[in-house]
């Protein structure tokens, strides 16, 4: 037996036969070979007009060349052609890579790339006026080793049969309404579908608040109240993923705040109680968040679709230049804020009236936070990260300096 028959013969024990719309998918021996095959239900394959649509379908998907799209022919050597026969390689739904490994769901990261696979993906097919209809997880593959998502029976081919519904039977909950009904298709018939895939995913797992944003508008149930397009969707999410991203500054900047501010208090004797409070924060409408942003310096988007794990020595490489640029980030950040803080921590400012203590506290704040991102992007480090020690690092001279201003008042 050679290489390739014991990769054939592997294959086909892991993969499991799973229910999918159009019928059965699973791996098949044709010509000493274990390819991807779907066994198309018995109840369709008597219908000339499914048979019709179907064939149709093949000839979009074969001229086709975005690699999300799976191609398919129909095995006719025994005259009945009931089985599609899809290109090799081991592709299997994305029920069954959760199943398999549900931990994946936690790795915010491989959600999002596959997320944003699917957007390219079905923007792809918007284009030509292509509409999924049905993102059911045994509707979707991804290809294992990489994640690409990859996508089969498209519904927009078989609007002309005659009620349709059948195609679903059990995926009713994947499908938009205006589906459902018969009523008219366009790109927020998929929106709504993409929205339910997106909830399966966290269905054992706490939803991130962009997902659930984003999750609610394009679930709405009139068209007209969701998304206009993928397009709109998948930009939707980056604007906010960007607002959580603020409310993180946001909170490490009230951490600041308050650790100045309390150093102030201790410093500072006080004729009588004053009450601080801190102002309330303007929210910003997602509109106008949408002005001058560039989503590929914000999120650093890039062209990459794949995710390839790590081998040790990569995973080491990666873990020594992660810990060198934490150290750059600490080095200069903290001489930095040193500076920054001592605008604040001096006899001046504390025999100043609380009020103009509070606006140079509040100037010192903007300083150390844009410190922090400008050091942060030239050392490589995240955000995260970065937030998590210049609080640290404010504390620690916060403190000291505190003990020095005491020892000089005292004289000790």
């Amino acid at each position: 037996m050679n290489y390739e028959e014991l990769l054939s013969e592997k294959q086909s024990k892991t993969s499991r036969p799973i229910e999918m719309p159009w019928g059965t998918f699973g791996k098949q021996l044709i010509d000493k070979k274990y390819l991807n095959v779907v066994e198309l239900r018995k109840d369709l394959v008597v219908e000339p007009k499914f048979l019709e649509c179907l064939d149709h379908e093949s000839i979009e998907m074969l001229s086709m060349k975005e690699k999300s799209q799976i191609s398919f022919v129909r095995d006719i050597k025994e005259g009945n052609g009931t089985t599609l026969v899809l290109p090799s390689g081991n592709l299997i739904p994305l029920q069954q890579l959760l199943i398999d490994t549900p931990a994946i769901v936690a790795q915010h990261d491989v959600v999002d790339e596959m997320v944003e696979m699917l957007f390219a993906a079905v923007e792809a097919l918007h284009e030509k006026h292509i509409f999924h209809l049905c993102f059911a997880p045994t509707n979707v593959f991804v290809r294992k080793g990489d994640n690409r998502i990859m996508l089969l029976c498209h519904g927009s081919f078989y609007l002309s049969i005659t009620n349709q519904n059948r195609l679903y039977d059990g995926y009713e909950e994947y499908l938009a309404p205006e589906v459902f009904n018969n009523s008219v298709v366009d790109r927020r018939s998929d929106v709504y579908s993409i929205g339910k895939l997106i909830t399966y995913l966290y269905s054992n797992s706490s939803m991130p608040l962009a997902y659930k944003r984003l999750v609610k508008k394009a679930t709405m149930e009139l068209p007209e109240d969701r998304f206009v397009s993928v397009a709109e969707m998948r930009k939707a999410l980056r604007i906010y993923k960007y607002v959580n991203r603020s409310l993180l500054y946001l909170l490490v900047a009230a951490a600041m705040a308050a650790c100045i501010y309390g150093a102030y208090v201790s410093l500072v004797p006080k004729a009588e109680n004053v009450e601080f409070v801190k102002p309330v924060v303007e929210q910003q409408d997602d509109d106008l968040l949408d002005k001058g942003f560039n989503e590929e310096t914000e999120f650093g988007v890039n062209g990459k679709d794949t995710i390839a794990p790590l081998t040790p020595e990569e995973r080491k490489l990666m873990d020594e230049y992660e810990a060198k640029c934490e150290q750059i980030f600490r080095e200069q950040y903290e001489k930095e804020a040193e500076a920054i803080l001592s605008k604040i921590y001096n006899r001046t400012a504390m025999n100043s009236s609380e009020k103009a203590f509070l606006a140079g506290s509040h100037s010192t704040m903007e300083e150390l936070l844009k410190a922090q991102v400008e050091i942060a992007a030239k050392a490589g480090l995240t955000d995260s990260k970065s937030q998590r020690i210049a609080t640290e690092i404010v504390e620690k001279i916060t403190e000291r300096k505190k003990a020095e201003m005491k020892k000089a008042a005292t004289g000790e």
